[in-house]
């Protein structure tokens, strides 16, 4: 990534460059932006090697900085996509997206959507392979075509010789997980599929924290929920109890 590679360290669920995204949305210059501005600039800089144009890959989180660059780069004649989500509007509509925050772009759904920006390339060879969803996991192939349909209806208008290439990737894990997690807010409620099949209701009652007086960092968090119409009082991770089989 450049100048804007984060520090090593080990990746959280908002991805491992969270001090250098928070950073940069500070500053209004999201880090998404930086990056494409540096692919451009070594596209730019390798155009008289290239006489014949550029073929870009994006893997994973660096698949929007492709697809920007390819978008505003005429020089990038074909363009792959490998294991990269294929819509923001997926993005906001998923409760615990993970390794996001890099590539977020403040108001941006209001204009365009990355389906948007990818039928722009027509009839420029575009090609989506693994693609994943905002949790990285792989999306099915249904997933994957319909978040692209846009596109495909963009490269048939401009009488594109060839369509998008779209592959899902491996199929899903087939294992359900012991545990769940769910997202509340102070009153808000939510049914939730438990590993033996049966389901709970969980709701949200109330939640008291209890903050250090210098940092004033959480120190411990005691929630308050009813579970199947069951109060409950739990201290930090001691809920989850209540909820496996």
């Amino acid at each position: 990534m450049g100048e804007t590679a984060p520090a090593a360290g080990k990746p959280g669920p908002l991805g491992v460059g969270v001090k250098e995204a928070f950073l940069s949305l500070h500053l209004g210059r999201p880090l998404l932006g930086q990056r494409v501005g540096d692919l451009l600039a070594v596209l730019a800089a390798l155009a008289d090697e290239s006489p014949g144009g550029f073929s870009l890959v994006g893997h994973g989180t660096a698949g929007p900085i492709a697809l920007h660059a390819a978008a505003l780069e005429p020089r990038v004649v074909a363009l792959t996509l490998d294991g990269a989500i294929t819509s923001w509007s997926e993005v906001v509509r998923t409760p615990l997206a993970r390794d996001q925050l890099a590539n977020v772009v403040p108001d941006a759904l209001t204009s365009y959507d990355l389906p948007d920006l990818a039928a722009t390339l027509a009839p420029r060879p575009l090609n989506i392979r693994s693609a994943v969803d905002p949790t990285g996991r792989p999306s099915s192939q249904e997933q994957v075509v319909a978040a692209s349909a846009v596109v495909g209806d963009a490269y048939r208008g401009r009488g594109a010789d060839a369509s998008p290439t779209v592959h899902a990737g491996p199929p899903r894990p087939n294992r359900e997980p012991l545990v769940r997690a769910v997202d509340l807010s102070v009153g808000e409620s939510q049914t939730v599929a438990r590993a033996d099949g049966k389901t709970a209701t969980v709701k949200l009652l109330g939640v008291d924290e209890h903050r250090d007086p210098i940092r004033s960092a959480v120190r411990e968090a005691k929630v308050s929920v009813e579970i199947n119409g069951t109060p409950h009082d739990r201290r930090g991770s001691t809920l989850k109890k209540s909820l496996v089989p």
